[in-house]
C-alpha cells in the first residue's frame, strides 16, 4: 500500500482513527494512531 495525506482538525488528544473502504468486492479496514505534541 501507499501513502495517504488526511488534513485533520480539532485534534486535542492522542487518537486513534479507523478506516474502511471497498476495493474490487473486498472490505479492507485499517487503523492508525495520532500522537499529539505540544510546545512546553
Amino acid at each position: 500500500m501507499g501513502w495517504a495525506a488526511f488534513y485533520l482538525s480539532n485534534v486535542t488528544g492522542n487518537s486513534r482513527i479507523l478506516c474502511s473502504v471497498y476495493c474490487n468486492g473486498s472490505q479492507i479496514i485499517g487503523s492508525s494512531n495520532i500522537t499529539v505534541y505540544r510546545l512546553p
